[in-house]
């Protein structure tokens, strides 16, 4: 078992390098209050069901 919580607050990129390489996943982009116009998306949440990861990120 993997512990999630370790992933919060990475780059997307990192954690799906991280994650095992068969694994399926869902990815979630939040939408802002306010206008960013960064490039980054950090993951905020992830939660991983029977066979999916659904990954929830922010742009910074």
């Amino acid at each position: 078992m993997i512990d999630l919580n370790r992933f919060i607050g990475m780059d997307l990129q990192e954690v799906i390098e991280k994650l095992p390489k068969n694994a399926k996943f869902d990815v979630f982009v939040t939408k802002p209050i306010f206008e960013y116009k960064g490039y980054r998306l950090k993951v905020i949440r992830i939660i991983e069901t029977k066979d999916v990861f659904k990954i929830t990120v922010a742009r910074f």
